[in-house]
């Protein structure tokens, strides 16, 4: 065979292995993990046993903080972690639905690009599309990072889906230094979270 083609697909069957998803972990998560779930929310997800939670609610926004570092104030600052926002009843907030995840998506990512323009010193988008082709909404998922204060870089995995008037918003991020460690967390979350 070619080395070129088999070169080609050891690249293709690295990139494969690198991106595709972890494995559904929701139902029957590793002894590593434990299951986050909240029926008033309508969420839940698995994360690091040792991990600390932290809830939030105001009418029909919810929030859920994740974090390595315990969180004692919904405002108090993380460097690594997911933060998962809920907003029903989206139109009566913000007076428009939108069409699809899709679109909320790219209005999310454009926000958080503009506030990181204001921000931060630079900022990359690596990627953005779909998290997953057999959801009901599809979600959309962006790879983003930047340089916040003191020049520390962070890199973040913004998941978008929007569903029934309701908007979910998850952030997970760590120093980009770091981030590959989590990565295999991330994946999974986004693979296995549910939010309707």
């Amino acid at each position: 065979m070619d080395t070129r083609v088999n070169n080609l697909m050891v690249i293709s069957l690295v990139c494969v292995l690198y991106f595709w998803p972890s494995c559904l972990f929701a139902d029957n998560p590793p002894d590593n993990m434990t299951d986050y779930s909240n029926n008033n929310f309508a969420i839940s997800t698995p994360y690091p046993k040792g991990w600390f939670v932290k809830e939030h609610s105001d009418g029909d926004s919810k929030q859920v903080f994740i974090s390595e570092r315990e969180i004692k104030r919904p405002e108090d600052m993380f460097k690594t972690g997911i933060t998962i926002t809920k907003i029903s009843n989206y139109s009566k907030y913000f007076g428009y639905e939108f069409a699809s995840s899709e679109e909320a998506a790219k209005q999310i990512v454009e926000s958080h690009v503009n506030d990181f323009m204001e921000n931060a010193k630079d900022y990359y988008l690596g990627s953005f599309g779909p998290a997953g082709s057999d959801s009901r909404c599809r979600p959309f998922i962006a790879d983003l990072r930047f340089a916040g204060e003191g020049a520390s870089r962070v890199r973040e995995y913004i998941f978008v889906a929007y569903e029934k008037n309701t908007l979910v918003f998850i952030t997970m991020e760590a120093p980009d230094s770091e981030f590959l460690r989590y990565k295999n967390l991330y994946d999974t979350i986004i693979a296995s979270i549910k939010v309707f």
